[in-house]
């Protein structure tokens, strides 16, 4: 036992630095150490809320300097051009106004659903029904009609053309197979954190282009319509 003693005296004064290094590395590994990552975490999420704050700040003032009516006058055009639904009242104005001026006769309307699932060449998820015109006219009367259907302020795509003629060549039929597109609301606007879109140049020449076409051609829609309105879906 003596010996024992005498060789735990010998080496204490090994045996009592690494005991404190044991504890020393234990207290950093079970007790400093999750400590510091929880700092770390800590400094991470206040970055983050920082980085939030700035984007949002930054959102605000793009907001603020906004031009609520210039904003509205766009926003009104826009859902002209491309309705949240068929409104089908601004399609047969639209019609009407292009056959009084350029001199045709409407001999039939019809419409129709599109192919089911079919997807717009947009790629971007455009609703489509298919619109059947059935003029009379001449043939200069036919180019007029087409040439201005083409840059009329509602979107619609010539599908095809059937142009019939009698024997003098004077006159004739015409049917045109239109789909007109309409796009729905989105139901999600995206994360407020997100960027504020702005218009290009690009974009607002666009827009003074389709204000032009409602003055060359100022149709009538659902929300201008005034007197007794009936089914406005026939689909239905």
């Amino acid at each position: 036992m003596d010996q024992i003693y005498r060789e735990i005296n010998r080496y204490q004064i090994y045996l009592w630095p690494a005991a404190a290094g044991i504890v020393s590395v234990a207290l950093i590994v079970f007790i400093a150490f999750p400590q510091f990552q929880q700092v770390f975490g800590f400094v991470s999420s206040i970055s983050e809320l920082t980085t939030t704050v700035n984007n949002l700040q930054e959102k605000i003032k793009s907001l603020s300097s906004i031009d609520e009516t210039v904003y509205r006058d766009n926003l009104n055009l826009t859902l002209r051009v491309l309705p949240t639904e068929r409104d089908l009242i601004s399609v047969i104005s639209q019609i009407q106004l292009l056959a009084s001026s350029t001199g045709v006769r409407i001999d039939g309307i019809n419409f129709s659903n599109s192919a089911s699932g079919e997807i717009s060449s947009a790629g971007s998820g455009e609703e489509s029904f298919i619109v059947s015109i059935g003029i009379s006219g001449s043939p200069e009367q036919f180019k007029n009609f087409l040439t201005k259907l083409r840059t009329a302020p509602r979107i619609m795509k010539v599908e095809g053309i059937d142009i019939s003629t009698g024997r003098s060549g004077v006159s004739g039929q015409a049917n045109f197979t239109l789909k007109t597109f309409y796009q729905n609301l989105p139901s999600s606007l995206g994360d407020v954190e997100q960027p504020l879109p702005t218009l290009s140049a690009a974009d607002n020449e666009t827009l003074v282009r389709i204000q032009q076409a409602f003055k060359d051609l100022p149709i009538i829609t659902t929300d201008n319509a005034v007197g007794a309105k009936g089914k406005t879906d026939p689909f239905n």
